[in-house]
């Protein structure tokens, strides 16, 4: 109490990556999820020509899970989740 610290839960979020959380559960990937699939919903009513689609997505779809990836190992479902987005996508 006189360094004004307090007790936190574990998990908690520290710089956005989650601490002691398990990284082979979705439940973890689930923010990049959603942010991937923000960005798309919004690309998706854009007229765009196929390399314009490409590019969009090898520039940064691509980039928002690196982060975490700096960190933790990615399962193999998360990962072929993010592949069907950008498939999707085009």
């Amino acid at each position: 109490s006189i360094l004004n610290f307090r007790l936190m839960l574990l998990p908690f979020t520290y710089i956005g990556l989650p601490i002691r959380a398990n990284p082979r559960k979705e439940a973890m990937w689930v923010s990049i999820l959603n942010r991937i699939k923000s960005k798309l919903s919004r690309w998706k009513h854009k007229n765009l020509y196929m390399m314009g689609c490409i590019s969009l997505i090898n520039s940064v779809l691509n980039y928002i899970p690196i982060f975490y990836l700096s960190f933790f190992r990615i399962s193999a479902l998360v990962a072929n989740k993010i592949i069907g987005f950008q498939r999707r996508f085009l």
